[in-house]
């Protein structure tokens, strides 16, 4: 990844430009030098600052203590030097996969570090495709490093709920029950109309011969019974993603149950700790995560200022959860046999 960036950069059309223009990155660095050695207690977004050791996940270690994370800010601190990094990322949003997309169509930008493929497959192929024909594609997926890879056995993951402040929280619930029980519906609802959003080519999606201005954008009522197949925009693409769906299926036959499976972090009563730690990591974790690193003592104030906002309790409560978690599992678990 880093020889990819590099090699960019010594070419003329890149060397004025930055590369890296998501402030994620750290995340994507974190996943690529942790492995499979941490698993995350909610999501790198939720709770930025804890992790748990795979071999012991009844410990709840602080993620700026660990090495791997000073090694993220090694690597964040060189790049930012070297000009990979968005001279003012601090300024970004937490999400640039718009910006990323117009950068690479004006040819100011080589590749993204930080979009999922699902993104690329809806958004990015159909107009890089149109708009550069004579391009190819690769994709890297970065858990691809890891030796050992973990499954949900849970929906919890593609649950929907309906908010208590809702106003009108039975529309909603009738709502969501026509999405996912009438196909037409859904089909509108999703892609849009036939031959105006997209194409129906014997019951796949394509967006061959339209608009990327009429596409429609992806929501969060996606059903794996109800949803079509896509037909890629670009062969090249088609490819890559076959390649990554083989490697999918063999990943998914020896994956293991995640002991995190079905946890969810409750925060309540954690209301002061979470509004100073939300504090703290803007003006303390952020900057690190954004290459404004110098050394060790950086790392060392911004664990200060975070443990000075609360965070041995907020960690003391997540290891307090985590066990009655794990002795609740085990009875389900004695129940069953």
């Amino acid at each position: 990844m880093e020889q990819y960036l590099y090699a960019a950069k010594e070419d003329p059309q890149f060397q004025d430009e930055a590369l890296i223009t998501d402030n994620r990155i750290w995340q994507s660095l974190w996943i690529l030098l942790a492995g499979d050695r941490y698993w995350e207690v909610s999501s790198m977004q939720e709770t930025p600052f804890v992790v748990v050791p795979a071999d012991d996940p009844s410990v709840v270690l602080n993620r700026l203590e660990t090495p791997e994370f000073q090694e993220v800010l090694e690597y964040l601190k060189k790049w930012k030097q070297d000009g990979i990094l968005e001279a003012d990322m601090l300024a970004l949003s937490d999400n640039e996969g718009e910006r990323g997309l117009e950068l690479m169509l004006a040819e100011r930008k080589p590749c993204e570090t930080n979009v999922p493929i699902w993104s690329v497959s809806a958004s990015y192929i159909q107009s890089l495709a149109t708009a550069h024909p004579e391009w190819t594609y690769g994709f890297f997926l970065y858990l691809s490093a890891n030796q050992n890879f973990y499954r949900n056995e849970t929906a919890v993951g593609s649950a929907l709920y309906v908010s208590s402040r809702t106003k009108y929280p039975e529309t909603a619930v009738r709502l969501l029950e026509k999405i996912h029980t009438d196909q037409r519906y859904y089909d509108l609802f999703l892609y849009g109309v036939d031959g105006i959003h997209y194409h129906n080519i014997d019951g796949a999606v394509s967006y061959q011969g339209i608009s990327p201005a009429n596409k429609y954008g992806m929501t969060v009522a996606n059903d794996s019974l109800l949803g079509r197949r896509y037909l890629e925009a670009d062969d090249r693409w088609e490819e890559v993603r076959e390649q990554i769906d083989v490697w999918r299926e063999e990943v998914a036959a020896r994956a293991k149950r995640n002991p995190l499976d079905d946890y969810e972090f409750a925060a309540g009563g954690l209301e002061r700790e979470l509004h100073r730690l939300e504090t703290a990591r803007l003006q303390d974790f952020q900057p690190l995560v954004c290459g404004y690193y110098d050394g060790p003592k950086d790392l060392e104030d911004a664990v200060r200022q975070l443990e000075e906002a609360g965070l041995v309790n907020y960690m003391e409560e997540i290891e307090r959860q985590l066990t009655v978690y794990y002795g609740s599992r085990e009875n389900d678990d004695r129940s069953m046999q």
